[in-house]
């Protein structure tokens, strides 16, 4: 199956390849997109896979703030992506999934003092028993009031992609659908707020997940990496998760300076994987433009370099070589532009995110 993700062809998914064949050495003026950074824990006692450090943290604020990034609300670069408004160049969105209490304690003073807007994804099951280390409802109404937009992460925080037990489809949709209008309810009701934003728990979605979320009126937020186009609009919006290994500076500066791979359709086996399945493979079919298609390089969880068949100049089959791994994986592809901007080498980025059942057709935590 096909998935097409240009939503404007004719505008937006080939600004791209148009800025590239004009031939310009810099990338000061490339427009329409931004990047979403994702953060769980700002601390130095929880786990490393989720968790800056606050000194790391203050580090990464003080490189937006010194090399002219703008710092937008996300509700509003979503909406710009969704209705082909202008983007800048270095557009950034701040957000937070969990809503743990580091994330009052630790990342709102720091983004309070430079009046900075962010996105808190909250479970509101778990604030509301005070339980797993969240931020309370207070907490979160004072960071409402400034700047803080507070968005759903479902009540339960539950793997979507698991069925329950002699589970039927509609059986699945209406427990899904109750969970997530169970959490924007209540976020309404304690911070006035109701904004259309979901986020994906575990970053884990498929088909069936992404046309609920939109039936229900909301834009879907992944986890996978990868800079936001207007051709992720209405799909899985890609965050590029900041912790553990990925906090260095110079890693952040690959990342918040990414553009989104020119990727107009992509084929790829829909999730929850089977243990036993073979492994899946990806077709990205790409925009042409006047850039080297070839020079694509693509990584998998685990798996390091992945190997690459070109099916035509412009389209592509990345093969895993192996299964996957229980869980969450994922193929990270990135593409080196002509472009430098503070010395830094721009890439086009892509990733493809999977989750795979274990023996006895679990998703893991």
């Amino acid at each position: 199956m096909w998935v097409r993700l240009c939503r404007h062809p004719g505008y937006r998914c080939l600004a791209l390849a148009f800025i590239l064949a004009a031939g310009q050495s810099h990338a000061s003026e490339i427009a329409g997109h931004g990047v979403i950074l994702l953060y769980h824990h700002v601390a130095e006692n929880t786990p490393a896979v989720t968790s800056i450090s606050p000194a790391a943290f203050d580090a990464q604020m003080q490189y937006l703030d010194h090399n002219d990034f703008l710092v937008w609300p996300l509700p509003r670069l979503v909406a710009a992506l969704e209705d082909g408004s202008d983007i800048p160049d270095r557009v950034i969105a701040i957000s937070f999934d969990d809503n743990y209490q580091s994330v009052y304690s630790e990342a709102y003073p720091r983004l309070k003092k430079r009046g900075w807007p962010f996105t808190i994804f909250v479970s509101t099951d778990a604030v509301d028993l005070g339980i797993n280390k969240q931020a309370s409802w207070a907490q979160l109404r004072e960071m409402v009031g400034h700047g803080a937009t507070v968005a759903n992460h479902t009540a339960s925080h539950a793997h979507l992609l698991q069925l329950a037990p002699g589970e039927k489809q509609q059986d699945w949709a209406r427990r899904v659908t109750a969970d997530i209008d169970k959490a924007q309810r209540r976020i309404k009701e304690e911070t006035g707020q109701e904004t259309r934003l979901f986020a994906y728990p575990y970053g884990e979605f498929n088909r069936p997940l992404v046309k609920l979320v939109e039936q229900l009126g909301y834009v879907g937020i992944g986890q996978q990496s990868g800079a936001a186009g207007a051709n992720h609009a209405g799909l899985a919006i890609p965050r590029f998760p900041v912790a553990g290994n990925y906090t260095k500076l110079d890693d952040f500066a690959l990342r918040v300076l990414a553009l989104p791979l020119p990727v107009e359709t992509f084929e790829a086996e829909d999730g929850p994987l089977g243990f036993g399945s073979p492994p899946p493979t990806l077709i990205l079919n790409l925009v042409p433009g006047d850039y080297t298609p070839k020079a694509l390089q693509c990584f998998g969880s685990g798996k390091g370099a992945l190997t690459l068949q070109w099916l035509s100049q412009w389209q592509v089959k990345v093969l895993p070589g192996g299964p996957l791994p229980t869980g969450r994986s994922r193929f990270n592809c990135t593409l080196p532009t002509d472009f430098v901007s503070n010395g830094v080498r721009r890439y086009f980025w892509y990733s493809q995110p999977w989750v795979r059942a274990d023996e006895e057709g679990r998703l893991l935590d």
